[in-house]
């Protein structure tokens, strides 16, 4: 989101700046000054596509505050918002990759359902990480409300439009930041989000930010322009920052898994070799767990109606599974199935492998963590990737893992569910033995 950020921005300067000179000129200079106003709000536009309104309204705004323009404010009007309108005209919807049924490309954001735009195109499942968004540019949005009412309350020399302006647009990104999210799913960025063709493809509360804190810079005296300064590159550096990939397939709807993984871990998910599921229940295992001991023998009675649950309600992150087979074997990863109570999946996951069950199983390495547990990564026929079914909870690790006993923890937390296992498989090579 950066990326296209800095790119939706880097023309805006450029179009204030003719502004400013338009209002002051006259004659031939008018006219060229107006040629430039057209040719960089164009190119702003073609950089920010769907996002180009959010910027040309705040020109817009630009427009009735120098007092030089007069009457050609119309004209200059018209220079802004005519290429930005021809951009969305023959903007083309982007490619978006056929996702099945059930699939995930980003965190729930805890609400029901999809909200759409009321026209243009609408992605068939969430594609803005909501939780990395707040995470992001909560503080921010938190700092920069602060210090522009400070500003607006002890300062009267700033140029009052533009500064309230800014203001009304840094309060609007921490209304969408700070909020919880049934309530920022109404405010008035996520209205906008809703009523523009394809916006809802972008977060804008940072668009909004960003626009936002320089119409405060600039309104007020240079003092106050070093200080905003300051604390935006202090706010910025102390944010907590989610994880961003880049190239050319961070800007994919798949964006927040190519941020998680990688490009080349993802081609690994994606040229998995050939394999084969194998039921534990072939190799004889003895089991032990954190409570329910005595359903333990469910998970290998190859019946998907019966289970074994941590009982409670609830998954506390503290509930585990040991399976000590009764020679080592090497297994590529395991099948949880939770079978009918397919709700019971676990919130987060830790696999740990170990030759030498008679350890403590606390202390045998770790071979794989899912935290949180999203689902396993499969790819549509063009290749994005994209989280499948949560409950269907399938571990595959990085290397092919030679052991003799595991031990399954689940170290997540998550109300209302328990964490049940119906049926225990290992994932094996096609040319393993089916007993060893």
């Amino acid at each position: 989101s950066d990326r296209v950020l800095s790119g939706a921005l880097a023309w805006w300067p450029y179009v204030v700046g003719c502004l400013v000179y338009f209002g002051k000129s006259d004659g031939f200079r008018k006219f060229l000054s107006l040629c430039f106003l057209t040719l960089f709000s164009y190119q702003m536009s073609l950089s920010s596509g769907p996002t180009a309104p959010f910027l040309l309204l705040t020109c817009f705004a630009l427009c009735f505050e120098f007092e030089r323009v007069s009457h050609w404010r119309l004209v200059a009007i018209f220079g802004i918002v005519t290429p930005g309108i021809l951009v969305l005209s023959q903007y083309q919807v982007p490619p978006w990759p056929s996702y099945p049924l059930g699939a995930t490309i980003a965190p729930d954001d805890g609400l029901a359902g999809i909200y759409r735009p009321f026209m243009g195109f609408a992605p068939n499942l969430p594609s803005i990480d909501r939780p990395a968004v707040k995470l992001l540019w909560f503080w921010p949005a938190l700092a920069f409300t602060i210090y522009g009412t400070g500003v607006g309350l002890l300062s009267k020399n700033q140029n009052r439009g533009v500064f309230v302006f800014g203001i009304l647009l840094v309060v609007l990104s921490l209304l969408d930041t700070g909020l919880p999210e049934w309530a920022a799913s109404i405010s008035p960025i996520a209205s906008f989000e809703r009523i523009l063709p394809l916006a809802n493809l972008y977060p804008l509360a940072p668009v909004s930010l960003v626009v936002g804190s320089v119409l405060i810079l600039i309104s007020g005296k240079w003092s106050n322009t070093v200080g905003g300064a300051v604390l935006c590159m202090i706010t910025m550096l102390y944010s907590p920052r989610p994880p961003i990939a880049w190239g050319v397939e961070a800007a994919s709807p798949s964006a927040r898994l190519f941020s998680r993984f990688g490009k080349e871990q993802l081609s690994q998910f994606r040229d998995r070799p050939p394999y084969r599921i194998v039921s534990a229940h072939r190799f004889h295992p003895d089991l032990e767990s954190s409570s329910n001991s005595d359903n333990l023998k469910r998970i290998l009675d190859r019946d998907r109606s019966t289970r074994w649950g941590n009982g409670g309600g609830r998954q506390k992150g503290d509930e585990f599974i040991v399976v000590s087979l009764k020679s080592p074997i090497e297994i590529l990863g395991l099948q949880l199935d939770p079978g009918s109570f397919f709700t019971d999946f676990p919130a987060a996951l830790k696999i740990r492998a170990s030759d030498d069950c008679s350890s403590n199983s606390d202390n045998w390495p770790v071979t794989v963590t899912k935290d949180p547990w999203l689902g396993p990564v499969k790819f549509t026929i063009e290749g994005a990737p994209y989280y499948g079914s949560q409950s269907d909870v399938s571990i595959f690790f990085d290397t092919p893992v030679r052991c003799l006993c595991l031990r399954i923890e689940q170290i997540g937390s998550r109300n209302s569910f328990d964490w049940s296992i119906a049926e225990l498989s290992f994932f094996r090579s096609l040319d393993a033995p089916a007993h060893e």
